[in-house]
């Protein structure tokens, strides 16, 4: 082989050594570099997981936080149910509410170290309550001993023997201060039995209660007198209530009228020589209806056998006066329709003069009513259900004519006739509440 061949193939070979070379190395390289780029992804990805799922937890533990917070901290305007009570060492009671139903108490049956006050009935049974306002909060009340009710029957009595005896008579020093003591009001509404009926035994009735779980009593129940071929003409939801001087019949405490139940309201108003009538709720209240529109806009209207006229509107703060000319047959009487529309939704009024005053109008009313009808039925309340507000408006006019008479004011009293007569009156704790307050201020211009 010459050496100029011998050369050429030298350089060749250590050219294409040198290339091989390259090539290794560019492999070398290329494998680091995506092997540096796997790393960084995978510990990218850990740490981006990782980021993500402590927000997650952070924001799962901050909803909770406040879900725990809207679930255990107290409301002023959410009305409570005793659906769960537990006592501890130091004497507390915790009453967890759900939607807002009243309970019925019939007999006692809590740990001995725990007081209700007198009327700790033996067994909680949880009564079917027309669903209405609130929600779920929590209320911890430290009950003692000392905060035993007044003359009170003892604590293993029936329901019906605390009705018929548990007082707290109050002079107006103490009715101011009673009013403010918040723990002690809430002892004792809830410590009241509500005396709802389970259900009525007539048959075919549903259809005119406007809400299936709030029955008449049977004792108090008003009774229509029955049409021909109608077996359930004599039924509407109405009970008679007792006034503060124990006049039977000096009220009468009804539903809303449904659009089916309109005449018969009107039977009860002519057959019962009412006078004058007290609207408190609204036609609708946060889009549901609430009551049927039972009087004219402005003129007249036919109902069934009735004519009714409005004679006359006179606007009042908060609520209207309307003088209504009723013609049945061959008779006409005239009545005093007062509809009170400042009653706020799950809540009280927070302005208690136009209440005060309303009292007082109605009383005028029936007096000035019944010399022009010739005669003095009873006061006709009514607000959806015909026990929440209605059952305010009626302690109210007894715990002031009281207050006039004898300067003192038995609101347990007052609640438990209400109760005996129709269930479930002052529907909540914040009602309860609310009357004594309006009791405490219109007793201060007797002072």
């Amino acid at each position: 082989m010459s050496p100029i061949k011998s050369s050429i193939e030298k350089r060749l070979f250590d050219r294409e050594e040198q290339q091989q070379k390259s090539n290794i190395k560019y492999d070398i390289d290329s494998a680091l570099l995506w092997t540096q780029n796997i790393i960084a992804l995978i510990i990218g990805t850990i740490l981006l997981s990782g980021i993500v799922t402590f927000l997650a937890v952070l924001l799962w533990r901050s909803r909770q936080r406040r879900l725990l917070k809207t679930k255990y901290e107290p409301s002023e305007s959410t009305p409570f149910s005793l659906v769960n009570i537990k006592t501890t060492k130091s004497k507390e009671i915790v009453l967890y509410p759900m939607t807002p139903k009243l309970i019925q108490f019939n007999s006692s049956d809590i740990n001995e170290n725990t007081y209700l006050s007198t009327s700790t009935t033996k067994k909680f049974r949880k009564k079917n309550l027309l669903q209405r306002r609130g929600n779920n909060n929590a209320l911890t009340i430290s009950v003692n001993p000392k905060l035993r009710v007044l003359n009170s029957p003892p604590s293993d009595c029936s329901s019906d023997e605390y009705l018929e005896t548990a007082t707290r008579k109050l002079t107006i020093d103490e009715l101011h201060q009673h009013a403010q003591d918040t723990c002690l009001l809430y002892q004792e509404f809830w410590s009241t039995p509500t005396n709802h009926v389970d259900k009525l035994r007539i048959c075919g009735v549903g259809t005119k209660n406007r809400y299936c779980t709030i029955i008449p009593n049977e004792h108090s129940r008003v009774k229509l007198s029955e049409l021909p071929d109608d077996p359930i003409s004599s039924y509407i939801n109405a009970n008679y209530i007792s006034s503060w001087s124990n006049d039977y019949q000096a009220f009468i405490a009804t539903q809303g009228p449904l659009s089916n139940t309109i005449i018969d309201f009107y039977r009860m108003i002519w057959q019962e020589y009412v006078s004058v009538i007290v609207m408190i709720t609204r036609l609708f209240e946060k889009n549901k209806s609430k009551c049927e529109r039972y009087i004219p806009d402005l003129q007249a209207n036919q109902y069934g056998p009735f004519y009714v006229e409005v004679k006359s509107i006179n606007y009042q703060n908060d609520y209207e006066i309307r003088r209504l000319i009723i013609k049945f047959e061959n008779e006409q009487r005239e009545i005093d329709h007062y509809w009170y529309t400042a009653w706020p939704d799950h809540s009280c009024p927070n302005v208690v003069q136009p209440l005060i005053e309303l009292v007082h109008h109605v009383e005028k009313s029936r007096i000035d009513l019944s010399k022009i009808n010739k005669r003095s039925g009873p006061v006709v309340v009514h607000c959806s259900a015909g026990i929440g507000r209605t059952g305010c408006f009626i302690a109210l006019s007894n715990g002031i004519k009281q207050l006039n008479k004898e300067h003192v004011v038995d609101v347990l009293r007052i609640l438990c006739n209400l109760r005996r007569d129709r269930g479930g009156m002052i529907q909540t704790n914040d009602q309860y509440q609310f009357v004594h307050q309006v009791l405490s201020e219109y007793a201060r211009r007797l002072q």
